[in-house]
């Protein structure tokens, strides 16, 4: 990467970046994508105690369609598996192709689970 692209690229990582510390939540959620580290970091977070639940959401999107075969949230589901998160602790949302249908199904899926979610 030349120095050009990698200040702009600094500038939109600091951009993006929210330097919060991490907080005990109800859920984790792992959007699906085409990276499996998502999947790997959620897994660990769930391992060290953030949270009781861990949801992987997603189908095929842009970087999957025509690669993967299964939803992103199964491909997901593996490697949490692999890693030791109990399945009971598992919900997938298998439906979403985009982020704004992450949410919405992931919101839907935890309603119908009876898992709390803070609007705070």
């Amino acid at each position: 990467m030349d120095n050009e692209s990698e200040k702009w690229a600094r500038v939109l990582w600091d951009y993006l970046c929210l330097r919060q510390p991490l907080e005990k939540s109800d859920v984790i959620i792992g959007l699906g994508c085409h990276d499996v580290r998502v999947a790997e970091r959620s897994a660990v977070l769930f391992l060290e105690g953030w949270a009781p639940w861990l949801l992987f959401t997603g189908y095929l999107g842009n970087q999957t369609a025509g690669v993967w075969t299964r939803p992103e949230a199964d491909v997901f589901l593996d490697v949490a598996l692999k890693m030791g998160v109990p399945r009971e602790n598992i919900l997938l949302e298998t439906e979403a192709t985009n982020t704004g249908e992450n949410i919405r199904f992931s919101y839907r899926l935890l309603k119908e689970n009876n898992i709390p979610e803070d609007r705070s």
